[in-house]
């Protein structure tokens, strides 16, 4: 809670209805990777939205959400475009034809009360194909 730039509190209220997020759209290819929400919580202004990510897997990976680890600091609950091929690049290195799959993570954390949403998960595959960006 602290982390994510809320106040050490002893509040032992009982916890509120948590929600997890909504579904994502995210985009990876050689020169781009963004994530984005597709919906914007209630409440939004307590929250803040957490993602995490394995390194580049192979094509012959099933599942490696259990690797996945925060590439980022604590971003707001909103409906933006994040990019995150900086962080990721640099935590992870970045996807290629040999390891295109990333499998991620993400949820909110209410910075007033240090509860976390359920945690949703996504895979998404480096698109080798897609034009650079100023194509």
């Amino acid at each position: 809670m602290v982390y994510c730039g809320g106040a050490i509190t002893q509040n032992t209220a009982k916890p509120s209805v948590r929600r997890s997020p909504t579904e994502v759209i995210v985009t990876l290819t050689p020169t781009k990777f963004t994530f984005e929400l597709e919906g914007e919580p209630d409440n939004a202004a307590d929250l803040k939205f957490i993602i995490m990510a394995s390194a580049p897997q192979s094509n012959g990976v099933t599942r490696a959400y259990g690797k996945a680890v925060q590439i980022a600091q604590p971003l707001e609950a909103v409906c933006e475009e994040y990019d995150i091929k900086e962080d990721f690049d640099n935590k992870h290195g970045a996807p290629n034809a040999a390891a295109p799959k990333v499998f991620m993570k993400y949820f909110f954390v209410n910075i007033k009360t240090g509860e976390k949403s359920g945690e949703m998960l996504t895979l998404v595959t480096l698109d080798e194909d897609a034009p650079a960006d100023g194509e």
